[in-house]
């Protein structure tokens, strides 16, 4: 069984050094997708919520926004910290709760992705994130929500998964293996990440909420938002059973006070 609040340990530098590591090509296409849909202009302040490493962050920073990120992860955000400085981007890295934490002053745009959501069987806890990213925004401000599109994931739904990744050590086999529990509405899953040094082997377990794209729609709908869109893909595909990705466009109303 996955442990109450399982992502306080799962989030670990082999994780980050395995699993983090995002080709350029994907981040020049992720900023480029987040510029159309959160109608961005350069010194513009945008939120990363659950910004991991930061690749994101100094992705939309290399473009002349600001940006301010958090993570539970104090490693993470000393790292995030170490290439923004080394970079000289204006970035700025904060260890917080995203279930807590608001910023202020409030963004133009927000950001929460990779699946950084929907990490409790409790819909109202997982609300508290959307609560903070709304209470964040300045009033007509943009919000993406990066989510796995459910409907994609059972239609083809695979136990177990095999992937290899270099490292400083040598080639690292990960194999997750996933559960569905369909009673509770949760994807259960167990990493194992196999070094080339077994004494470095180590195993990790996360879970998923089960939400159906309409269902994250109710739930930003609830948080206060206007959705907007629901898209699969960064190039602006449509929503469909044939995407793996589920991103939704939400908006703060202008007339929030």
């Amino acid at each position: 069984m996955t442990q109450k609040n399982w992502w306080k340990t799962f989030y670990t530098q082999h994780f980050a050094e395995i699993m983090l590591a995002s080709e350029p090509s994907y981040l020049e296409s992720a900023r480029s997708f987040m510029f159309r849909h959160l109608r961005l202009q350069p010194g513009q302040r945008v939120f990363d919520q659950c910004c991991g490493i930061g690749n994101l962050s100094l992705t939309l920073a290399e473009a002349g926004l600001q940006v301010y990120g958090i993570d539970q992860s104090e490693a993470y955000i000393l790292e995030a910290r170490k290439r923004a400085q080394a970079a000289g981007l204006a970035c700025e890295f904060e260890v917080a709760d995203a279930f807590e934490f608001i910023l202020s002053p409030t963004c133009d745009a927000a950001i929460n992705w990779h699946t950084s959501f929907g990490y409790t069987p409790d819909d109202r806890q997982n609300r508290r994130m959307l609560d903070a990213v709304f209470a964040s925004l300045r009033p007509g401000g943009y919000f993406l929500l990066d989510f796995i599109n459910l409907p994609y994931v059972l239609q083809d739904f695979r136990a177990t998964m095999i992937s290899y990744h270099p490292s400083r050590e040598g080639e690292v086999q990960v194999q997750r293996d996933s559960e569905l529990d369909l009673k509770q509405g949760l994807m259960t899953q167990t990493w194992r990440f196999r070094y080339p040094h077994p004494e470095k082997n180590i195993e990790i377990q996360g879970a998923t909420r089960l939400y159906l794209p309409y269902q994250l729609g109710d739930l930003l709908q609830e948080a206060g938002f206007e959705v907007l869109d629901y898209l699969g893909g960064l190039d602006d595909q449509p929503l469909s059973l044939a995407t793996p990705r589920c991103i939704c466009l939400a908006r703060k109303p202008e007339d929030t006070h």
